[in-house]
């Protein structure tokens, strides 16, 4: 066993005394059905705070022969796998935490991957010549080729020098190591399977040509492995069950993610909300608000008006398709709510009807947690003084409303009408419903709001 190559079972074991453990092994009847299949090499993308680390920790026990897992997987839904006992325990995994060995480096990304994983080989298989290999992708090669012996690589983080925006020699470097590792002939004969994760999928203008042997699965496609990013809504309730904490509390808060068929919620913010007992904004304890105050501060092609739309629970058109996933390449409001979604700060609803408006799907702000985000990110810039004011001064509406203070109501929501709308969408009915909605942010802290009801003949604000 070493550091990365065949790591001991402890990480996963750590996770697994989880209170809050959700059970996502069946992934690996995913992976196990394309091990030596042209679909061997995966690429999947998903925001922070959705399980990438415990997920690669997971891929990394059950592959390994390094330790023996069976233990590890006795109580766990894969044991009852019929592909359960074929792959436990059948492959040398070697697996890098791109971010971590980034962050400690003393030379570059590539020269330390090579450096510490070519050395782990080496007492690994102490019959096996590498004195003239310098590269990774080489020995693993040469291991195969005199063992027969195949390897599971699991990167986590693979998009690091990418996100961070690395020196052009550096990040030429770093391409040029992908493409050894995984387009080279000889050593993709020793790979039984690839997964790589990131928060981005693969950049099209940067990697895309060195890694497009990988089938990519994303926060737009997620393809059979929806369910095992985030949790669903039924893991969130049987976990609000077994810890008496309110289903329908959670779900305003952290659900709005659709993957497919699925409701996704972000884990690190439910286990956050169940280990405190009270839901609110975790997110910005582990991440920034600037990602987004930065993109809003272009306000390209009127974004800041589509940001008060969404703000009031409604979506807007985006075209995803354009975006070629290089955060150096944004150039239009498409690209940032794009960035945005991946990263997590918006939600995706693939619809056709979206392309009467040029788009192929609807974004949205997901649940109240992103909402919080979106107001403390815009709630300083000079363009959304005015706007912020309205939420803010959304408390004291409710009070009036309660108080059957019509005066104040009336005044409140026609100044809100009438210096947030352009003067051609004034008279616009579901303008005004927007409007409404969005003055009365504030409710959201006590009340379920309901934003229409079915009465009689029509429907009712």
């Amino acid at each position: 066993m070493g550091l990365y190559l065949n790591p001991d079972l402890r990480n996963f074991n750590i996770g697994r005394k989880s209170n809050y453990y959700v059970d996502k092994s069946m992934i690996l009847s995913v992976l196990n059905s394309k091990i030596d299949t042209e679909g061997r090499f995966i690429c999947i993308s998903r925001p922070r705070r959705f399980g990438k680390t415990m997920a690669a920790s997971m891929i990394s026990a059950y592959y390994t022969k390094g330790s023996d897992s069976h233990e590890a997987f006795s109580n766990l839904k894969i044991k009852d796998d019929l592909s359960f006992e074929t792959h436990i325990n059948k492959y040398n995994v070697i697996c890098l935490d791109m971010n971590s060995l980034n962050a400690k480096k003393e030379t570059s990304l590539v020269d330390e991957i090579n450096k510490t994983c070519i050395e782990e080989l080496i007492k690994e298989f102490p019959n096996v010549d590498f004195s003239s290999v310098k590269k990774l992708s080489k020995a693993i090669g040469k291991v195969y080729l005199e063992t027969n012996e195949q390897f599971v690589l699991v990167f986590d983080e693979y998009d690091v020098l990418i996100r961070e925006r690395a020196s052009k020699k550096e990040l030429d470097d770093y391409v040029s190591f992908l493409n050894d590792m995984f387009k080279s002939s000889e050593t993709s004969k020793a790979i039984a399977l690839a997964y790589i994760t990131g928060i981005l999928p693969i950049v099209r203008n940067v990697v895309q040509s060195k890694l497009n042997n990988f089938q990519e699965y994303t926060m737009l496609d997620p393809g059979p492995f929806a369910p095992y990013i985030g949790f669903t809504s039924d893991e969130v309730e049987a976990l609000c069950c077994a810890n008496n904490m309110p289903f329908e509390q959670m779900k305003a808060w952290y659900d709005g993610y659709k993957l497919g068929k699925y409701e996704i919620y972000c884990s690190n913010s439910v286990c956050r909300a169940l280990d405190k007992q009270v839901c609110k904004d975790y997110w910005n304890s582990t991440g920034s608000y600037k990602v987004i105050s930065n993109y809003v501060t272009m306000n390209f092609d009127n974004l800041r008006d589509e940001v008060f739309t969404m703000l009031s629970d409604q979506k807007v058109a985006v075209n995803t398709l354009s975006f070629i996933n290089d955060i150096a390449s944004i150039e239009s409001k498409d690209d940032v709510y794009t960035y945005l979604i991946h990263l997590g700060y918006l939600s995706f609803e693939e619809d056709s009807s979206a392309q009467v408006y040029g788009g192929n799907g609807y974004c949205l702000i997901p649940n109240r947690e992103m909402k919080e985000e979106w107001k403390t990110a815009i709630a300083k810039q000079d363009n959304y003084k005015n706007l912020m004011g309205f939420v803010y001064n959304s408390i004291n509406l409710l009070k009036a409303t309660i108080n059957g203070d019509e005066e104040l109501v009336a005044k409140t929501l026609e100044e809100c009408h009438e210096k947030l709308l352009s003067v051609k969408n004034y008279n616009n009915e579901g303008t005004l419903q927007t409007v409404i909605r969005f003055c009365y942010l504030s409710a959201d802290d006590d009340y379920t709001t309901i934003l229409e009801m079915p009465t009689g003949k029509g429907f009712a604000d």
